[in-house]
């Protein structure tokens, strides 16, 4: 997916030049981060957990199809489907981009405003999020990309300009 940026072009969602650069030059690295934690970007380098936190990564053959989920009330969040694979495991896709944001600069969308938004700062098990318009919105507004260090890992956030926690929402495992 990252390795993929130029295919889109400028005008991508609406991203900027700098924006699309940025992206270009993320990487992805894995390791045993701390319990509770998904992921964690600092700069333009992400690190994901090796195994999601103990619930293990849905790895996802099909990402634009979204066979696995259904969509619930919000058309940017979807819901894994009984019996599929994605059901309780950490949407790596979801993960992915999430970590983009903060690659370009954004911050969490609070909890507060609404936990269901990619950029929220919590994510459950089974659960699948694409951008939305709040998210596009905060993408059309970023000004310091590729500044930031952010940790994925279970509760909301309250504080959006120091490192912060992304995690599971859900942390019984």
């Amino acid at each position: 997916m990252v390795n993929q940026v130029d295919a889109f072009g400028n005008g991508f969602l609406g991203l900027t030049s700098n924006q699309l650069a940025l992206l270009s030059k993320a990487t992805i690295t894995t390791a045993d981060l701390a319990d509770g934690y998904l992921a964690l970007t600092s700069g333009t380098t992400i690190t994901l957990d090796t195994d999601a936190a103990g619930y293990g990564w849905f790895i996802d053959s099909t990402p634009l199809t979204n066979e696995e989920f259904a969509v619930g009330a919000n058309l940017w969040q979807f819901t894994a489907l009984e019996g599929r694979a994605a059901a309780g495991h950490i949407d790596l896709m979801t993960v992915l981009m999430h970590e983009l944001g903060h690659v370009m600069g954004l911050d969490h969308v609070s909890s507060a405003v609404d936990g269901t938004r990619l950029m929220a700062g919590s994510i459950d098990p089974g659960i699948r999020r694409v951008p939305s318009a709040l998210d596009l919105g905060a993408v059309a507004s970023s000004t310091e990309p590729g500044t930031g260090t952010d940790v994925v890992g279970a509760s909301p956030l309250t504080s959006f300009r120091t490192p912060s926690k992304w995690r599971s929402s859900n942390p019984a495992r």
